[in-house]
């Protein structure tokens, strides 16, 4: 099965580059107590009466072949039911907000509200549909589209998944819940936390032993289940001894990225068995091999869910800097760790054999890609569409040091669609972040036959109007269309 891979290496672009991200990254101290969240439940402004700003142009006329309004219009309303019947048991406020679908390529859109610029129309399906204009950033990622964050999905992801109408319907949640996140937590999401430790093997074991205890827990109850809650609690505090100073980054990535899965687990599902198996699917398909530099995504959700079911009343008062692991603590009346030297760990030998194979293909990959970029590139921009069997990358090379920057390259199988074309890898190697809203790959050999264009195990079929320029200097390459 294939998978859009679009938001995770955009959601990393915008984080080494500087670009726009979900939302913006005002300097937050990192330290002390974070401001507590309105006491009545956050709403979102009405949409302004007022005509659109003269200055802002009249929108275009609406042809919407990219995408089925009704069936958009069908998702939108499965999603506000949810949320409207889960009001006071996913975090006891209503999350519905504003939420689009949108295609990269055309900017077409459906949302479930008008915008305060008239972008959005009112259509009989009871959507609004327009076309978004390019200072809207268009991912599968909460999005500000005038003065408001929204949550936003891709209608290529909906192509993709439309056989799994709960998954599609679930990632919608996640992105509006990200929406939701500066009001609910106190404020602006502080910034991009830095995980490189991720990479070590000592956090892999770790952090895979982790997330194992977490599961175990999630399937127990009684002593049994305290005992599972320790353990992982234990694995946990022994990471952040080896790696002092990188609690906070991990804390804050759980709570970002870790709640938004939370909801997206919760919805839908009543019972702790099939919530667990979304989690674990998330796990097998997008962590088991890769990088972990996103585990927070799975540990914050586990822990979310213990927490709830637990009884614990964990959610108010939440801030970005909160420690879920500290609160499951709590939660759970464990007063004293064990020594993580004490802990019978039955699947520490097996993890630990397959985290060393992986960091040692890992300094692998590091020395060719090294060599690699050392020379001349082809430059191509950013926003098209990635596809690769069964998981994302098969390796994830994070980050790489250039020119004594660090920059993020990508190994493995995969397509990457654009309307300039399509280009292939097959154990091929892709940069990002050293130029600006760029991809690049190395082009130190490449051969070019027309319309097709072959380097080091990758191969460009350029459509018709595109062409391969040379920059003036240093030998590398960019793709332009070509003048009539």
């Amino acid at each position: 099965m294939k998978k859009s891979l679009f938001i995770f290496i955009l959601a990393l672009f915008v984080t080494a580059c500087g670009g726009r991200t979900e939302e913006s990254h005002e300097t937050v101290p990192l330290h002390g107590a974070a401001p507590a969240p309105p006491e009545t439940a956050p709403s979102f402004p009405a949409p302004e009466t007022a005509p659109p700003d003269e200055r802002i142009p009249a929108p275009a006329p609406l042809v919407l072949e990219s995408i089925c309004i009704y069936r958009a219009a069908e998702y939108i309303s499965k999603l506000e039911a949810l949320l409207d019947a889960g009001e006071d048991t996913l975090w006891g406020a209503n999350l519905n907000a504003p939420f689009a679908f949108a295609d990269r390529f055309s900017r077409k859109a459906v949302a479930n509200m008008p915008d305060n610029h008239g972008f959005l129309r009112r259509h009989e399906a009871g959507v609004y549909v327009g076309i978004l204009p390019e200072s809207v950033f268009i991912g599968t990622t909460a999005t500000r589209v005038d003065d408001r964050l929204w949550g936003m999905v891709t209608w290529d992801f909906v192509e993709q998944f439309g056989h799994e109408p709960l998954k599609i319907v679930g990632v919608m949640a996640h992105e509006i819940f990200h929406a939701w996140q500066p009001q609910l937590f106190g404020g602006p999401h502080p910034g991009s936390p830095e995980l490189a430790h991720m990479d070590d093997l000592d956090a892999r074991i770790t952090v895979m032993l982790e997330i194992d205890a977490l599961f175990t827990a999630l399937e127990s109850y009684g002593d049994e289940r305290i005992a599972a809650i320790q353990d992982a609690l234990s694995i946990r505090a022994h990471r952040r001894r080896i790696h002092p100073g990188r609690a906070v980054a991990e804390n804050l990535f759980e709570i970002h990225e870790g709640t938004a899965t939370y909801i997206e687990a919760r919805l839908g599902r009543q019972y702790m068995a099939d919530k667990a198996v979304l989690i674990e699917r998330l796990l097998n398909e997008h962590f088991r091999g890769q990088s972990l530099h996103h585990f927070g995504y799975i540990t914050g959700a586990l822990y979310g869910l213990l927490l709830t079911d637990l009884g614990a009343d964990w959610k108010a008062g939440l801030g970005w800097r909160d420690d879920l692991g500290a609160l499951l603590k709590e939660a759970a009346g464990i007063t004293e760790l064990r020594p993580f030297a004490e802990l019978d760990l039955a699947q520490y030998e097996q993890i630990r054999a397959a985290e060393t194979a992986w960091v040692e293909n890992l300094n692998r990959l590091i020395q060719d890609a090294v060599a690699l970029f050392a020379g001349p590139t082809l430059r191509f921009d950013t926003d098209g569409i990635f596809d690769a069997d069964d998981s994302y990358f098969d390796t994830l090379v994070s980050p790489l040091d250039l020119i004594g920057q660090r920059h993020w390259v990508f190994y493995g199988d995969f397509v990457y669609t654009h309307t300039f074309g399509q280009i292939g890898f097959t154990g091929g190697f892709l940069l990002m972040g050293r130029a600006r809203n760029n991809l690049e790959v190395s082009a130190q050999e490449i051969e070019i036959q027309e319309n097709r264009v072959i380097g080091y195990n990758w191969i460009l079929t350029l459509n018709d109007g595109y062409e391969i320029c040379p920059f003036p200097r240093g030998g590398s390459f960019y793709i332009e269309r070509a003048p009539d």
